[in-house]
């Protein structure tokens, strides 16, 4: 169970890491620079990076959190579980604040040169 459990953890992982830089809003009347204005702000998107301090002090505090529920469930395999478990929703859940602050980013770059943004 809990080879499974770890790969699923995983899983999920990799699936948090699809990139907000490739982020395309919504904007009424893009012009003709948009592409290019779109690709720099996507760029300059990739200054923030996903696996940071907040995203392993998320993952750790899970992990302890999950760790002690799962000991408390089910002795020393219910803890290990818990704590990959909580360890990969922690990382997860890092990633994926990363991924909206990302979109963000983008947004408000194309804000400011100038594009009516609407998400």
């Amino acid at each position: 169970m809990l080879k499974k459990l770890t790969i699923s953890c995983i899983a999920l992982l990799v699936a948090s890491c699809q990139t907000g830089s490739s982020y395309r809003p919504i904007v009424r009347n893009p012009g003709p620079n948009y592409q290019t204005d779109l690709a720099e702000c996507q760029e300059f998107s990739k200054q923030k990076k996903y696996f940071n301090g907040d995203t392993g002090t998320n993952a750790a505090a899970t992990a302890a959190v999950g760790g002690i529920a799962g000991a408390f469930l089910g002795g020393r395999d219910g803890a290990l579980a818990g704590a990959a478990a909580g360890g990969a929703l922690g990382a997860g859940g890092g990633l994926m604040q990363a991924k909206e602050e990302k979109k963000y980013i983008i947004m408000r770059c194309l804000t400011e040169k100038g594009y009516n943004v609407y998400i």
